[in-house]
């Protein structure tokens, strides 16, 4: 046997084992890719704490009949943020309220309002209070529902809120790459429901 081939032997070996860990894993974590809108009208300049409550009956966010194909998910998402005309960008892995958080600041912050962090004292708190978020199957099609409620305060007095929540199905083609292009598409549409001119229409805010 030549060098040569000795060497694309001892390359591709492990090439083949790394994708073939890649392959057994693939549902090890979930992508979501958020779609960030282009503000129309910025309602900044806006100062606000963000924080994110998971208030979900059940920790997991696989519906009984997504469990066995989710059955290796760890909880992480990897997040991938993409706006009009560009390629999207690996941001990072998260747990679901990070998730949530990560997107929302990115979404608030293109709307001119300033994310504190951390907390001052004579600021207002953004609390979003995730309340569902659910991947299941139904026949041949992947379904999710997500939902959560926004509040606004400030020296522990509620000022604003808003409820968000929306569904969505996506036919069933191979593996779980249909269940997460549908995830990022329910998640930018749930994360691009929020409203901030309404949200933070208020003379304390």
């Amino acid at each position: 046997m030549t060098l040569n081939k000795v060497l694309k032997r001892v390359v591709a070996l492990p090439l083949v084992t790394w994708l073939l860990m890649a392959g057994c894993a693939s549902t090890s974590y979930i992508e979501v890719t958020y779609q960030l809108p282009q503000p129309e009208q910025p309602v900044g300049p806006k100062t606000v704490f963000l924080q994110v409550v998971d208030q979900r009956t059940t920790a997991t966010i696989a519906g009984p009949n997504a469990q066995k194909e989710l059955e290796d998910f760890t909880g992480l998402f990897s997040l991938y943020v993409a706006t009009k005309g560009q390629k999207p960008d690996l941001i990072g892995a998260f747990d679901l309220a990070a998730l949530f958080k990560e997107a929302l600041q990115r979404r608030l912050e293109s709307e001119g309002v300033t994310v504190l962090a951390p907390q001052a004292a004579d600021q207002p708190l953004l609390e979003i209070q995730l309340q569902e978020f659910v991947l299941d199957r139904e026949g041949k099609s992947w379904k999710a529902n997500l939902a959560y409620k926004a509040v606004t305060s400030k020296g522990g007095r509620i000022l604003t809120n808003q409820n968000v929540s929306g569904s969505a199905e996506r036919l069933k083609i191979v593996g779980t790459r249909d269940a997460e292009k549908l995830l990022g598409e329910i998640f930018s549409d749930m994360v691009n429901k929020l409203d901030p001119e309404k949200l933070f229409n208020h003379p304390d805010l």
